[in-house]
């Protein structure tokens, strides 16, 4: 029996965004279930916004699918959100929603009263839809004690064939790619660099992601804190900002490790890249991340804030080939476990299950 579906999300930034997320799951769904994929992006403006959510809301009210399906976002899906949720369940569409980012994630940069709105417009949101997705037991423990919500735990799909990488620098590649944010620790990279240089005798770092424009004083004060940072031959420290969808790619596949020190990020969708391209993973504790490389043994962990810890694990990574190599082999055998196909797979069944409730 055919299953219809809805799934918004907001447009991609460059490899990082949900968008592709989204866009995978549709493109591996079993025959059966027909999704498309619409946008909802509070980043587009208020006009292209508003046309954004009259598109999804026609969609809900002439086609009427069987389920609609929210990847969710708080600084793109915007307040439009929870009309959408409200009409799909008013149409008799079975609501979904991911949470890709956790509540304290933006909740912790809100004037108070700001904060007191959001947790409530959350709350509400969450609480409409019949069933809520997180990619990671961290973000789920943070839902049940902020909102009362129990959401189900999905891995993050990962494509099976690996990547071919091509090095065309001397000394091991070290990379940070995603969006370039305050949370996303990145001053312990560039701290640590010298350190491991020192230790290892060249290395190569790589900064490569989007930039918000509420983000730019940020960016502008790494720069300046790299301006600081002796390089030389034996360090080499480049931010890339905006990189085109090949440039992010070939940038992420040419590194030795992928180096993430954001501080509470839920999941990382340029995961998906990193995994793809077998490359071992050193992550900041107590984020999605760090939980998937310390259960499957992709890498090592260090304490955010921590240079010299980052230092250390990089390090004693690199130096340890053989334990270099398993990290490898771990991640191929994750590839394997939670490929987009069966992740698809799994969303159908509980599109499915809902359905027949």
């Amino acid at each position: 029996m055919t299953l219809s579906a809805v799934i918004v999300s907001s447009h991609p930034a460059r490899r990082c965004g949900v968008a592709d997320y989204s866009r995978e799951l549709v493109r591996h769904m079993p025959p059966h279930v027909h999704a498309v994929h619409r946008r909802l992006d509070l980043r587009s403006g208020l006009i292209s916004y508003l046309v954004q959510c009259f598109r999804v809301s026609a969609t809900l009210l002439c086609s009427r699918p069987d389920v609609f399906h929210l990847q969710y976002t708080p600084t793109t899906s915007g307040p439009a959100a929870l009309w959408l949720v409200l009409l799909a369940r008013l149409r008799g569409a079975r609501t979904f929603i991911t949470c890709h980012e956790r509540p304290s994630t933006y909740a912790r940069v809100l004037p108070r009263f700001a904060r007191r709105l959001y947790s409530a417009f959350e709350r509400i949101l969450l609480h409409l839809a019949e069933r809520v997705f997180v990619l990671s037991e961290v973000h789920e423990a943070e839902l049940v004690r902020t909102y009362g919500v129990q959401p189900r735990l999905v891995h993050l799909g990962v494509r099976e064939a690996a990547r071919g990488r091509s090095r065309h620098a001397p000394g091991p590649t070290l990379t940070f790619a995603g969006f370039l944010r305050p949370q996303k620790g990145l001053e312990d990279i560039i701290e640590a660099a010298p350190i491991i240089a020192e230790r290892l005798g060249r290395i190569r770092v790589q900064i490569v992601g989007a930039v918000a424009s509420r983000d730019r004083a940020y960016v502008d004060d790494l720069r300046r804190t790299l301006a600081a940072v002796e390089e030389g031959e034996r360090c080499q420290i480049e931010l890339v900002e905006d990189a085109g969808d090949a440039e992010f790619e070939r940038r992420v596949l040419v590194s030795d490790l992928f180096v993430f020190p954001s501080r509470r990020a839920s999941q990382s969708i340029t995961l998906n890249l990193v995994l793809e391209g077998r490359i071992p993973i050193v992550s900041a504790a107590g984020t999605g991340v760090a939980e998937i490389v310390d259960q499957h043994q992709l890498g090592a962990i260090y304490v955010p804030g921590d240079a010299q810890g980052l230092a250390r694990a990089v390090i004693d990574l690199l130096r340890d080939v053989h334990r270099y190599h398993i990290c490898q082999s771990n991640i191929a055998g994750f590839a394997r476990l939670t490929g987009w196909r069966t992740v698809s797979q799994q969303h159908a069944d509980d599109y499915e299950e809902l359905r027949a409730a």
